[in-house]
């Protein structure tokens, strides 16, 4: 596991209270993995702040699942 994915898939296990071998790469945030939509914001905002990027509202939009998260932060550092 890489770095970034790793990071990211511990940010997602502490912050959503999911178990790392539930998660999913392609799991959408709130339809598979149960998550409100205020919870999936705090968790962009908390991406931002881990990795110092400001992620664009047009973007936030289409940060839906981990692997979007994950290729998203790697595209941008």
């Amino acid at each position: 596991m890489e770095p970034i994915e790793k990071s990211v898939l511990n940010l997602i296990c502490d912050h959503f209270d999911l178990a790392l071998e539930k998660i999913n790469l392609d799991a959408h945030f709130i339809k598979d993995l149960g998550v409100e939509s205020i919870d999936a914001i705090e968790f962009i905002i908390m991406c931002e702040h881990k990795f110092h990027l400001i992620i664009p509202d047009k973007e936030v939009e289409l940060l839906l699942t981990p692997r979007n998260a994950i290729n998203y932060i790697e595209r941008h550092l």
